[in-house]
């Protein structure tokens, strides 16, 4: 089911649900008891999660639906967690990078300190010589 679909399901704007999915915004309790009320679904269920999933067999037409839902949910979020693993990789391998390029700067620093050194005495030898 599409985000505009669920949204009018549950008489809500698609935008709203994106800013809900994307925790934006938090839902308030009209909305919640819409999605219950249209849904069939469990308040329990909605705000913490507890079973059953749905409230009662009055709505068994919306079985389908949040079952779908909850297949589609499932993907994303296994999508969502594959992407965060990728940026985890790479967050490390960026840190790793900076750490490598902060120590050779460093020892650059101390070559250049020595290479300094080493040209003020050269300098002076020439001016006695």
């Amino acid at each position: 089911m599409s985000r505009k679909d669920f949204a009018n399901l549950v008489g809500s704007h698609e935008n709203t649900i994106g800013n809900y999915e994307r925790d934006d915004r938090t839902p308030d309790i009209v909305f919640v008891s819409n999605v219950c009320k249209k849904t069939g679904a469990s308040l329990d269920w909605l705000i913490l999660g507890k079973e059953p999933v749905l409230e009662s067999d009055k709505n068994p037409q919306h079985a389908g639906i949040i079952s779908k839902n909850v297949d589609e949910a499932e993907s994303r979020l296994q999508q969502a967690l594959c992407r965060c693993s990728r940026l985890e990789d790479e967050l490390h391998n960026e840190r790793q990078l900076s750490r490598d390029i902060v120590a050779e700067n460093r020892q650059l620093w101390k070559e250049n300190s020595m290479l300094r050194e080493k040209y003020a005495r050269l300098e002076a030898v020439k001016k006695q010589a």
